[in-house]
């Protein structure tokens, strides 16, 4: 008699323990829908806002290249006079 109640209780404990997992599952595919559907979104922004500072930047090109020369002219020069010290000590 103990030995078919236990059977019984064991078997109900067993069926609510498959529905809380099927649940728990269940709401587990839905986050990771959710957070796949995220990170698409931020695919998406972080590829415009690339887009965005490319254009930006291409509208400082000039500046930047006139800049950077300037800047190889000016150790160019440095360069030399180091170069020129040197050889006379």
């Amino acid at each position: 008699m103990i030995q078919n109640i236990f059977y019984i209780l064991s078997s109900i404990f067993l069926c609510i323990a498959i529905i809380l997992f099927c649940i728990v599952g269940f709401y587990l595919i839905k986050i990771l829908r959710n957070f796949h559907k995220i990170s698409l979104n931020l695919k998406e922004v972080s590829f415009s806002f690339n887009k965005k500072i490319e254009s930006l930047l291409s509208a400082f090109d000039p500046l930047i290249s006139f800049i950077g020369k300037t800047m190889n002219k000016v150790f160019s020069i440095k360069e030399k006079s180091k170069k020129v010290n040197n050889k006379t000590n």
